[in-house]
């Protein structure tokens, strides 16, 4: 049997869930701990857009959401975005 990914020494597994507007879900995937948070949301909404129609819905994501690769994924699936942004440094 192959040993499980380890992420920093340890087991770990990423939740992903779509939920609709009042926190219900509706699509669930599990990834290894150690994957990207762009990789899971693009795997995420593949598979749920087979079933749930995405488009014109808006997208509510945490800070490690905030690339622009992820904000592309987000408009390639006809979604608006709404990831909130890192705070940058100021001189």
């Amino acid at each position: 049997m192959d040993e499980p990914l380890l992420d920093r020494g340890r087991r770990a597994t990423k939740v992903s869930a779509l939920v609709d507007d009042i926190g219900s879900p509706l699509h669930l995937l599990f990834h290894p701990g150690n994957k990207s948070d762009c990789r899971t949301l693009d795997h995420l909404f593949a598979k749920s857009s087979r079933h749930i129609a995405l488009a014109g819905h808006h997208l509510l994501a945490d800070k490690g959401y905030d690339t622009q690769r992820c904000r592309d994924i987000v408009t390639s699936f006809g979604m608006t975005n709404g990831i909130l942004r890192r705070k940058t440094r100021t001189p």
